[in-house]
């Protein structure tokens, strides 16, 4: 069969190109896929931080808050729990802070911004450059009207640990230092 010409003046000497075959489509997962997917997650997760707070790390994750890895649903749970005022992932648009904080008391009166830095990829001197450029750019930025007063990062080793980093940060805006 001869490919179709297309017609007009100024394309009478060009062919259609054939339409390539299309790649079958990936089936969407059910309900039961990602339950079975949430689950072999938490069992990961249990070995980190034990099962009560896996448990309720996976409670959390169904809700879908904006927070998506095990740290930075843990530093929810914590701040449900002492029943902060804080809202997740707020976007400045430059720069997206997993929790920002108000009127805590370790900042009282002011915003407090929380970044969860995981080990491995906030780790290396590249990342920790960029991340000290981006802290000195948040502490002039505001957040519902209330001025940033403190940056704290929250590290990943020490939230598996325990809930302790999350008390130094909310009660007394002091950020635990890096293990």
């Amino acid at each position: 069969m001869k490919p179709i010409r297309m017609f007009g003046p100024l394309r009478s000497r060009f062919m259609l190109k054939p339409v390539p075959i299309l790649p079958p489509l990936r089936p969407i997962d059910t309900v039961a896929d990602d339950e079975a997917k949430l689950e072999t997650k938490v069992q990961g997760w249990i070995e980190k931080v034990g099962e009560a707070r896996a448990r309720s790390a996976a409670t959390l994750a169904q809700e879908r808050t904006g927070s998506t890895t095990l740290p930075e649903l843990l530093a929810e749970i914590y701040l449900r729990g002492v029943g902060a005022r804080y809202r997740a992932q707020w976007d400045y648009g430059w720069a997206r802070p997993d929790f920002v904080v108000f009127d805590a008391p370790g900042a009282p009166g002011a915003a407090m911004i929380w970044r969860v830095q995981g080990d491995y990829w906030h780790g290396t001197a590249e990342a920790q450059g960029r991340d000290a450029a981006q802290r000195d750019m948040l502490f002039n930025e505001q957040a519902e009207g209330a001025a940033v007063a403190r940056v704290i990062d929250l590290w990943e080793s020490a939230i598996y640990a325990s809930d302790e980093v999350f008390d130094l940060a909310y009660h007394q805006g002091v950020e635990q230092a890096r293990v």
